[in-house]
């Protein structure tokens, strides 16, 4: 009876706190929530006298040629307020990138070693090389479109006393489906279009901040290191510490200084990433070393479930995908990889993983439908939702192995070295 009574007691718990995070998981996400976190600000309301207004630019690049940095930098050198220089950290590229830009007059080269790059410490060995009052942090396969990006951006900054300021990323057209669902749900956190918001200030805000997962805090902490226009002097006294997710905690570590961080819709850079098949591997891990992080600062509301249901529901949803969508995929090296993991962990994946197969289906075809709304195109292209689906759920899978204890700590070339992608299509 005790036994009984354990198990019981032990259930309600589980069914108990599965409750309590989806009421939480609720409230973080409504609108009153990111109210106190962040307000609206006026439009920009005057124009940047040109001359007065001193600037530089940072990328991290490795082969930034082959990559489009041509198009940035022409895009930078068009805008209304032109930058003083623009200093390109290079970490070993391979192509033609070094004989082109010392063909650039406004670029400046710092060369590292691969081994030496990671997020944090390039853009501070650039940061380190300017002398303007401002700089703008980007990627070499960002495109200013609008060529008064810079002269909006300034007039926000310094209009509302803030450090920083970043703007929403617009795919570009040959962005695939999977790129676009990342960026519409970016969107989503992102306010109201043509919006601007300012970090609030306060003790009250201060300490619902360290309670609150880093999502309901958007658009608050909306630091965007595609497009990232700061003053040199903050990002000197508060240098990059993430080695990856680095503008999202670095826009943390700012509004917990109480400072004033702006995000802007009125601020547009053209940006997306394309997702081949090939990318899924390494997709996958970029996912779980993100999310072996973004754990730190944030609840998920799977952690309940373990590492290996999630894999074997994973694969079982696409293999469900699969035969409703008439789909033409050998998944066997797949399955093989799962069994051997299964192998080292063995779970009881009846009744639990039935029904994350469920939710993970409805995940992928939700989005996908939301996509195929937001740009019919997809809908006729060959394998736009097999990759889609590949994608989505290596995304879903790859954050529960970062949240799962046991395997947190486990090497990422252990979980992730025998995924051979090779017999995929």
């Amino acid at each position: 009876m005790l036994f009984l009574g354990a198990m019981l007691s032990a259930e309600f718990n589980g069914f108990l706190k599965g409750i309590c995070v989806g009421v939480a998981f609720r409230i973080y996400r409504s609108k009153v929530i990111k109210k106190l976190f962040s307000k609206k600000v006026p439009t920009v309301t005057f124009a940047l006298e040109p001359s007065l207004f001193k600037y530089s630019v940072v990328v991290p690049s490795n082969n930034g040629y082959s990559r489009g940095i041509s198009d940035l930098i022409y895009s930078l050198l068009n805008q209304t307020v032109k930058p003083e220089k623009i200093i390109v950290v290079d970490s070993g590229s391979s192509d033609d990138s070094l004989n082109w830009y010392n063909n650039q007059p406004c670029v400046e080269v710092v060369r590292i070693h691969p081994s030496e790059f990671n997020h944090a410490a390039s853009r501070n060995l650039g940061i380190s090389k300017v002398s303007s009052e401002f700089t703008l942090l980007t990627v070499d396969d960002a495109i200013f479109i609008d060529e008064n990006w810079v002269e909006k951006a300034a007039s926000l900054l310094i209009q509302n006393d803030a450090v920083s300021i970043s703007g929403r990323q617009k795919p570009k057209l040959d962005c695939d489906a999977y790129g676009l669902s990342k960026n519409l749900s970016l969107i989503e956190h992102q306010g109201a279009l043509g919006q601007s918001y300012l970090s609030r200030q306060g003790r009250f805000v201060a300490k619902l901040r360290g309670v609150s997962p880093f999502w309901s805090q958007l658009p608050s902490i909306g630091i965007d290191d595609t497009n990232h226009l700061a003053r040199t002097s903050t990002l000197r006294d508060y240098p990059f510490q993430a080695t990856t997710c680095e503008d999202l905690f670095y826009s943390l570590a700012l509004v917990k200084q109480n400072k004033r961080v702006l995000f802007s819709n009125q601020l547009e850079v053209s940006h997306s990433h394309f997702y081949p098949l090939s990318t899924l591997p390494n997709y996958a891990k970029r996912v779980y070393l993100d999310n072996l992080e973004l754990s730190k600062i944030s609840f998920f509301p799977l952690k309940n479930i373990s590492a290996s249901v999630a894999l074997a529901s994973g694969i079982s949803a696409i293999e469900k995908i699969s035969v409703q969508k008439s789909m033409n995929r050998e998944i066997t090296d797949v399955e093989l990889y799962i069994s051997s993991f299964l192998a080292k962990d063995i779970v009881d994946r009846n009744l639990k993983s039935q029904n994350l197969v469920m939710w993970m289906e409805n995940q992928v075809m939700t989005q996908f439908s939301r996509v195929c709304a937001h740009d019919s195109r997809y809908m006729h292209r060959p394998s736009a939702l097999e990759d889609f689906a590949l994608f989505m759920i290596t995304h879903i899978t790859s954050t529960i192995l970062a949240n799962d204890e046991k395997v947190g700590n486990l090497s990422k070339e252990f979980l992730f070295r025998d995924w051979n992608m090779s017999a995929w299509r």
